[in-house]
């Protein structure tokens, strides 16, 4: 027996408890910080992704429906990838028929991996005139089209779009076959519209013709019911540069 009658034996009992503790504590420290960052990153691709579906711009314009669309899409999503992560962890070592060396981290690649998809989704989203003008106008872009701008913003309770650009004026009747515009021709009436379709809160990213605009063609209905459809389409004299604005 050792001198003072101390025992050896508890001590080591003691010192292993502890060991466990700080090992547990360690553990939940890490899924914590491993939750965070993998959180953080769907949050932001699904932010880049709202962002991109409700405007022309990754990160511009108004925030407030990306930021919605990412809190509300993240809170749904990422239970669900956690579940994914866990369960296909799981499902993978016992096929494999071994652990993971870092099998902490491997649940929450599920959500970075969402997060990524997402972000590379938004980059990818087509902003060129052969999907852009089917799309808003029903119509092929003008073949012999150049200098193509766009810009599109979404705010409470409007949505806006805008093309510049420059065409043959040969061309530009095409532009006014699917619609039964309406032609305006005074320059105060233009002035006035044009800062209707593109009001200065909007901060417009796109060049507006530098030659004045002449003639203004006005189209506007609701289809289906409720939900306003304009397009305005302003030229400049010699029509081989034009503006489109639109509300859907």
């Amino acid at each position: 027996m050792p001198e003072g009658g101390e025992h050896p034996g508890p001590v080591k009992l003691d010192y292993a408890s502890k060991e466990n503790s700080l090992a547990r504590w360690q553990g939940f420290v890490e899924s914590a910080g491993y939750a965070f960052l993998s959180l953080l990153i769907l949050g932001f691709g699904l932010f880049a992704l709202g962002n991109r579906l409700f405007s022309s711009s990754i990160f511009g314009d108004d925030p407030f429906f990306a930021l919605a669309f990412s809190v509300i899409c993240g809170a749904l999503a990422f239970p669900l990838f956690i579940v994914i992560g866990f369960g296909g962890r799981r499902l993978a070592e016992k096929r494999l028929k071994r652990r993971f060396r870092q099998r902490g981290l491997v649940p929450w690649m599920a959500p970075v991996l969402g997060g990524l998809a997402c972000f590379i989704a938004a980059l990818c989203q087509s902003q060129s005139p052969a999907s852009l003008f089917p799309d808003r106008l029903g119509a092929a872009p003008p073949a012999s089209l150049s200098n193509f701008q766009y810009w599109s913003a979404i705010g409470p309770g409007d949505s806006m779009y805008a093309f510049s650009f420059k065409i043959d004026p040969a061309e530009f009747s095409k532009l006014l076959a699917v619609r039964a515009f309406a032609k305006d021709s005074n320059p105060r009436d233009i002035g006035q519209h044009l800062n209707f379709d593109l009001p200065p809160g909007w901060d417009c990213s796109i060049g507006i013709p530098a030659a004045p605009l002449t003639t203004l063609y006005k189209y506007s209905t609701e289809n289906p019911p409720g939900l306003p459809h304009i397009v305005d389409i302003y030229t400049t004299a010699r029509r081989d540069e034009v503006l489109i604005c639109g509300d859907n």
